[in-house]
């Protein structure tokens, strides 16, 4: 849309983008090769009816405009990638683009295995969701709604939004008649009912209980110098987990989420401790940088949910995460992972971070210091996120990795693949911090985002 509000002249925006959309193909046919595409197959972007395209989606958005009808890209249970059209007469295009980019890019959103290619029909184009899903984030500027977050699910082909559970039947209902209202195919939004945001920035007392039973310096929750990734830190109130070590315009120090602080989305300098040897806390740092949100209509919008601590007389392991012993398991369903350092390899080594396209179903691993290593898969990506209080986080990152209270902040992450590593120098690609849970799916904040709100970390 054109400016930051919508206005009353938003169902003929809608319209006249939609049409736009229609035009060039309104006297096609339906054949089995082609699905039904609202969108036609529209090779330019409708001059109004969406915002800016966003920079984490600029890889699909230029699919688009390259393949006639393309609608996303993920992985899916086997390892291929999938490539989404509406029209399978253009399946050797998709595939020669997909073949291109890891040439040029050396992954395919996270995986550079030689992963097999295959194309799958689908219904919209990837403009069509995206104008869509425009759309409804216009519509929600303009009054609240009991929403948890709004994502364009390349693996569904449609547009999600997440309704919280108590309101979510009486709410959606109402929701989808005023899309209707606005000229949106209904057809291509999907609702669901979930909980609200869950940020994961408590101890619980059996963890607390587990932490004073351990060894010093041999887990994330003991004393460490230098201070790396990946390790417990305090308030006198609770806990979360610090994410990775960085140096900002030559200042080291760390970074760990926003709401981990006593105010979100707010400096207030809070302090950043940790129990040296398990008795008197240590100051390690002091928050300097957490900016205050924009107004993104009724609600305050941010790019991530993370703020930047100056270190305070401890050296800081900058690029070092804990790396305690990896995990077997994937996904919800797998037991919490080691808390325990490897004492012979105590690190992995960041070698970069994550590209700002990433596809649904690539592999990712967090280390938390209430649930240690833990490992998953990509589930939504660039999806926002309501986090309470009108307080919105703009393109996050879900996932299936376990995660629980006190990992708020931990650094998510990926193998850098394209090394062979000896097992001494684990190379990681960093993919964002952990924020909370939605339904039990892990939310991180991505690295494009985090430095988008605090600037370039080193």
């Amino acid at each position: 849309f054109v400016g930051e509000h919508a206005t009353g002249s938003t169902r003929l925006l809608v319209m006249f983008a939609v049409a736009s959309l229609n035009a060039c193909n309104a006297n096609d046919v339906l054949s089995e090769s082609r699905a039904a595409d609202h969108s036609g197959n529209a090779n330019r972007a409708p001059s109004i009816g969406s915002r800016s395209v966003r920079p984490e989606e600029r890889f699909l958005y230029d699919a688009w405009r390259d393949v006639n009808g393309f609608a996303g890209a993920y992985f899916d249970d086997s390892g291929s990638l999938v490539m989404l059209v509406t029209d399978l007469g253009t399946s050797a295009a998709a595939i020669s683009l997909a073949k291109r980019r890891q040439v040029e890019r050396g992954s395919l959103g996270l995986s550079s295995r030689t992963a097999t290619v295959r194309v799958q029909l689908a219904r919209y184009s990837f403009e069509t969701l995206r104008v869509y899903r425009d759309v409804i984030q216009s519509i929600l500027e303009e009054r609240t709604y009991p929403i948890v977050f709004l994502d364009l699910d390349e693996r569904l082909n449609r547009v999600v939004v997440g309704f919280e559970r108590s309101e979510a039947r009486t709410a959606s209902a109402v929701f989808l008649k005023r899309l209707a209202a606005e000229g949106v195919d209904t057809l291509a939004i999907r609702t669901q009912e979930v909980d609200a945001f869950q940020g994961d920035s408590r101890l619980s007392v059996h963890a607390r209980t587990a932490l004073e039973a351990s060894q010093p310096g041999s887990i994330l929750d003991g004393t460490f110098d230098p201070i790396v990734g990946g390790i417990v830190g305090e308030r006198s109130d609770g806990g979360c987990t610090l994410g990775f070590t960085a140096s900002r315009n030559g200042i080291p120090g760390f970074v760990s989420a926003s709401h981990c602080s006593v105010l979100t989305f707010a400096l207030d300098h809070s302090p950043f401790y940790q129990r040296f040897n398990f008795g008197t806390p240590r100051l390690i740092g002091t928050e300097t940088v957490d900016p205050a949100p924009w107004q993104c209509g009724v609600h305050s919008c941010r790019a991530s949910d993370a703020s930047f601590y100056t270190g305070l007389g401890v050296a800081m392991g900058v690029g070092l995460v804990a790396r305690t012993e990896p995990p077997i398991a994937s996904g919800l369903s797998a037991p919490s992972g080691s808390k325990n350092v490897n004492q012979a390899f105590p690190n992995l080594v960041v070698s970069g971070e994550m590209e700002l396209w990433v596809a649904v179903g690539a592999p990712i691993h967090k280390v938390g210091a209430i649930t240690g290593w833990t490992k998953g898969n990509i589930s939504r990506t660039c999806v926002d996120i309501w986090l309470g209080g009108l307080k919105k986080m703009n393109c996050g990152v879900e996932a299936d990795y376990r995660a629980d209270n006190g990992d708020s902040g931990a650094p998510v992450f990926y193998f850098d693949d394209a090394h062979v590593n000896p097992p001494n120098l684990d190379r990681i690609r960093l993919a964002g911090v952990h924020s909370g849970r939605v339904s039990g799916m892990a939310i991180f904040a991505p690295m494009s985002r985090i430095q988008s709100d605090l600037g370039p970390l080193l």
